[in-house]
C-alpha cells in the first residue's frame, strides 16, 4: 500500500509481467484489499488534455486502473464540513506508477487524459446506476487543471 493523503483512499501497486508478445496487467482480485465484489467493470477512454469531472458516488467505491497512457486524477474529500476539505492529485499509467486507487463513496473525482489516449478501467460492486451519483462543473472546486 502507498500513502494517501485522503483517508479511505487506498493506493494499490499493481504488478506488470513482462512477456515478448505483449504484457500482462494485473487489476483485481476478489482477494485484494478494497475490492468489495464485483458486479461490473468499465472503461473511460479520456483524449489528452481533456478533463472529466467533478463526479462523486454516494454509496458505491470505485477501483481506478489505467491501462493505458498516462493519466492525472484529482480528488476532493468534503465529507467532514467541520474540517478544511483535502485534496490529492494521484498521476498513473501502466509504465510508471502502475496501480489500483480504490475510492469510497463521497470522495470528489476528476481525471485528465495526459497522453494521446487515455483508458481508465472501474470496477464496481453493483450494476451503474446514473442516480447514485453527484456531478459538478469542473470549475467548482478551486484546482488549476493545466
Amino acid at each position: 500500500m502507498i500513502e494517501s493523503l485522503i483517508d479511505d483512499i487506498l493506493l494499490t501497486p499493481l504488478s506488470r509481467i513482462s512477456n515478448p508478445k505483449g504484457d500482462i496487467l494485473r487489476v483485481i482480485r476478489i482477494s485484494d484489499s478494497g475490492c468489495f465484489g464485483i458486479d461490473e467493470v468499465y472503461c473511460s477512454l479520456v483524449h489528452q488534455g481533456v478533463t472529466k469531472g467533478w463526479k462523486r458516488h454516494l454509496q458505491i467505491p470505485l477501483n481506478l486502473v489505467v491501462l493505458h497512457g498516462f493519466v492525472r486524477f484529482y480528488f476532493v474529500d468534503d465529507r467532514d464540513k467541520s474540517t478544511d476539505v483535502k485534496y490529492q492529485i494521484v498521476d498513473s499509467s501502466p509504465e510508471s506508477n502502475y496501480l489500483r486507487i480504490t475510492v469510497p463513496p463521497l470522495i470528489w473525482v476528476a481525471f485528465q487524459g495526459c497522453s494521446s489516449t487515455n483508458l481508465i478501467a472501474n470496477s464496481i460492486p453493483v450494476i451503474h446506476d446514473p442516480c447514485e451519483q453527484e456531478s459538478k462543473d469542473l470549475n467548482y472546486f478551486n484546482i488549476d487543471f493545466s
